[in-house]
């Protein structure tokens, strides 16, 4: 039997982040949560992304900070972009 995916909301602000949340396994340990940042950023190849991805990873460690301040150990942070 398969475990379900469970979602909980967390604020960041940042011009960059259109959504963010930790994903944990249904009956799974927080010691598996994931942070999941979600960008605004368009997945192309060009000068602007990297500018784009350099400024997120610059705050990174500050949006993992963040979640563990709410939500305790994060194992991973997943970035997806558009």
């Amino acid at each position: 039997m398969s475990k379900s995916i469970r979602h909980q909301n967390i604020s960041i602000s940042h011009p960059l982040i259109a959504d963010a949340f930790i994903k944990t396994r249904s009956g799974g340990s927080l010691a598996d949560a994931v942070l999941v940042i979600e960008t605004i950023i368009s997945n192309q190849e060009n000068d602007e992304f990297d500018e784009e991805v350099f400024d997120l990873l610059t705050d990174l460690e500050s949006f993992k900070s963040h979640a563990y301040e709410q939500f305790g150990f994060i194992k991973r942070i997943d970035i997806r972009t558009h």
